[in-house]
């Protein structure tokens, strides 16, 4: 996991939290610090302490990845230079279909996945960012 300074001043005071292992969760789950980054600043669109990877997280829940209606995920990914985005979005509904189609079937609720530029997030124009950030 990756902790903020305040989050790893705040678990492990003074002592270097690199290597640490902390619980997580009330199961008593633990996780290996493996980086400390800077506070988030007040105006961002991810608002975290504590990142843990997607590796980590299926410990807790082994079905994570086929219930997608769990909204409450975001996904960032880091394209080659000169990527062509738009090809790459053009694939996203058969991926969701593979993924899970039937899932959506039952519930009669559409996934739609898109790419956004990080430079837009929280910048409500269009479909990018989140209501009530600036």
């Amino acid at each position: 996991m990756v902790l903020s300074g305040s989050a790893a001043r705040k678990y492990v005071g003074d002592s270097d939290p690199m290597g640490q292992t902390l619980l997580i969760r009330d199961e008593g789950m633990a996780a290996k610090v493996t980086g400390i980054m800077k506070d988030m600043p007040g105006n961002t669109e991810l608002k975290a302490d504590i990142l843990v990877s997607k590796s980590t997280t299926r410990l807790f829940n082994a079905d994570e990845d086929k219930h997608w209606a769990n909204f409450g995920l975001w996904a960032y990914v880091l394209l080659k230079p000169n990527a062509d985005v738009h090809a790459l979005e053009q694939k996203f509904p058969a991926f969701v279909k593979r993924q899970d189609g039937a899932e959506e079937k039952a519930m009669q609720l559409w996934f739609t996945l898109y790419l956004e530029p990080l430079r837009d997030l929280g910048y409500p124009k269009g479909r990018g960012g989140l209501a009530g950030t600036t």
